[in-house]
């Protein structure tokens, strides 16, 4: 069986058609539409999206970005779940 998990995020989005994108520190805006299969900036909680982005950017959340609360979805596979604990599964690192 496998294993279905789901978590309130928080996402950065510019003038309502813009999503934060982009991983270590090369983040950039995309448009909605155009996401695709590119990775997108989450944070845990309002507050620290809220922190994160007016420390890295310089910009203030307000008129022209907001924090907007969406639910990630992450869908284990039914080989790397075995009913109980998730297999461990090496990253080439360790």
């Amino acid at each position: 069986m496998s294993k279905v998990i789901t978590r309130k995020r928080y996402i950065i989005v510019r003038n309502g058609t813009y999503i934060m994108c982009g991983l270590a520190r090369q983040y950039y805006f995309k448009p909605i539409d155009d996401i695709g299969d590119i990775q997108i900036k989450t944070y845990s909680s309002e507050e620290k999206a809220i922190a994160g982005f007016e420390r890295s950017w310089h910009r203030k959340i307000g008129d022209e970005y907001q924090v907007v609360e969406v639910e990630e979805v992450i869908k284990v596979k039914d080989d790397l779940y075995s009913g109980g604990e998730p297999i461990a599964v090496s990253n080439g690192n360790n």
